[in-house]
């Protein structure tokens, strides 16, 4: 079996406190089946004061928070998960179509 990969861009918001907000920006790679054509993908993520909204080629969803602690924050939104681990700045969003994108944040 062969993984193809394409470019992700994505911009995220992390709570740093209660009303503000941290500005990271993510880019890495999208690992996807075999039998799919590679796609680049630009993903705005928003967290703040415990909201989570994602932006997917114009259309938001707003994400359901499942846990955030000192090393995950985890949310889904519709049928995607979401997993960005706060002490490596690593983003990953597993897709129901079998897409893994893999990131890696950096402050903006």
């Amino acid at each position: 079996m062969y993984i193809t990969a394409s470019a992700i861009v994505i911009s995220l918001v992390v709570a740093a406190g209660a009303q503000e907000g941290q500005r990271l920006s993510c880019t890495g790679a999208m690992i996807e089946p075999t039998a799919l054509a590679k796609t680049p993908q630009t993903i705005q993520v928003t967290v703040k004061s415990g909201n989570v909204s994602v932006d997917a080629g114009g259309k938001t969803t707003d994400a359901r928070v499942v846990s955030n602690n000192t090393i995950q924050l985890k949310f889904e939104a519709g049928d995607l998960v979401g997993e960005y681990f706060h002490y490596t700045g690593q983003l990953f969003i597993i897709y129901p179509s079998g897409h893994l994108a893999q990131m890696t944040c950096s402050k903006k």
